[in-house]
């Protein structure tokens, strides 16, 4: 029975207009969910992923960090270290709405002392190995980006530039992301309130910290609905 069902379900998405899809790589475009948007809209998307991650939030605010995850990474930065493979890492482009509810459950400080955890990792491994090639940079924040408009209750018109809810981002943010990592100016760590991804290192950590708190600043001016926790 699981092949039939699996037979059918490949017919449907052959002639789906916005099926669920895959690249080689493991690149999912997240395409069925404009189906979605269609037809409950934006803000019910957004809403229901909120009032999943709030739960999720509230219960992880309760327990600890798992050193098995961390000990992972670790192995992970180190093999690239020592086999001089090009490593970037990158902190997730979270919409504004996820780092409200980080700072609802009371998760913000968990947040801020796991990027220094992994900026420890990054950089005792760059003095390790001096030629090893590892770089981390963070996408997280309120920037115009990550503090999109989320549309009105039952607005069924109105489409997302940015995000399809507060924990994934579409494509074309998603480029955006790359071009910073890959492009020339990168390579040299430049940093500014206005790049889209920030650099960081012992020498970046509190300007980030900084630029953060600004953006929030101006999120909250601009738009401060998409503070507001389920």
């Amino acid at each position: 029975m699981t092949s039939i069902g699996d037979v059918l379900r490949t017919l449907t998405l052959q002639y789906a207009n916005d099926p669920e899809s895959a690249s080689a790589r493991g690149f999912n475009s997240l395409m069925e969910y404009r189906a979605i948007a269609r037809r409950e809209g934006y803000e019910r998307m957004f809403r229901q992923r909120a009032q999943e991650n709030a739960r999720v939030f509230l219960k992880k605010s309760q327990g600890t960090p798992s050193l098995v995850d961390y000990a992972h990474l670790e192995s992970v930065v180190e093999n690239a270290a020592r086999s001089d493979v090009e490593l970037v890492l990158v902190i997730y482009p979270y919409h504004a709405q996820i780092l409200a509810l980080f700072e609802a459950s009371g998760l913000w400080p968990a947040f801020e002392a796991w990027k220094q955890k992994i900026m420890s990792v990054v950089e005792t491994n760059k003095e390790r190995f001096p030629q090893s090639r590892i770089a981390l940079y963070d996408f997280s924040g309120y920037a115009e980006y990550q503090c999109e408009k989320i549309p009105a209750a039952g607005d069924l018109k109105s489409v997302t530039r940015w995000y399809w809810e507060g924990g994934h981002f579409k494509k074309i943010l998603g480029d955006l992301v790359l071009e910073r990592v890959l492009s020339s100016q990168a390579s040299i760590g430049a940093n500014s309130p206005e790049v889209f991804g920030y650099r960081l290192s012992p020498d970046s950590i509190a300007g980030n910290a900084s630029r953060i708190a600004q953006e929030r600043k101006h999120c909250i001016q601009s738009s401060p609905e998409v503070l507001v926790t389920p």
